[in-house]
């Protein structure tokens, strides 16, 4: 990159991913004074934050993206319940640490702010709610997104019926899952 454009270029751990997408959540939303846990789900990482004030009270990156998942458990595109089974065992075992970690009590609310948690949102929004102005959503709500996304059992249907490009049709049932 420096010999192309002659910026160099400076690679950050997750926890300093994670710092600053929960400053830049702090510039966008008006959550400063709240305590929140913040969740960006990449694509080979999720970063978890949980702060207040503009102060990081914890942080951590593991290795469990929207596209590491489907890799493994939905490589064909296909949802079948044996997959959904082994990926949520899968998810479940890896979270187990990071939740013994996480400093009590878990905040109430919970920003996502990457690709998957909009589409999500406007899963929500076109299919859950019919409310094109919402801009949050419930637990139960999301529980009703991963239902629908596993009701439908190929790529295809997911584009088709919610209208999901073929880059996120493929990512959206492992990352919801997540």
């Amino acid at each position: 990159v420096k010999k192309a454009t002659g910026l160099r270029v400076e690679v950050i751990h997750g926890q300093e991913e994670a710092r600053l997408i929960y400053l830049g959540i702090l510039q966008a939303i008006p959550v400063f004074d709240q305590r929140i846990l913040m969740i960006d789900i990449g694509g080979g990482s999720t970063e978890y934050l949980i702060g207040a004030g503009g102060v990081p009270e914890f942080a951590s990156s593991l290795k469990l993206g929207a596209i590491r998942p489907p890799d493994r458990f939905f490589a064909d595109g296909q949802v079948r319940s044996t997959s959904v089974e082994d990926c949520r065992y899968f998810l479940r075992l890896n979270l187990l640490g990071l939740r013994a970690e996480m400093p009590e009590p878990i905040p109430d609310i919970v920003i996502g702010s990457s690709g998957t948690a909009k589409t999500i949102l406007e899963l929500v929004q076109n299919h859950i709610r019919n409310n094109s102005e919402l801009q949050e959503f419930s637990a139960a709500e999301l529980d009703q997104v991963v239902e629908l996304l596993l009701s439908l059992k190929t790529r295809k249907q997911r584009e088709s019926k919610l209208a999901l490009d073929d880059r996120r049709s493929d990512i959206i049932v492992a990352g919801s899952l997540l």
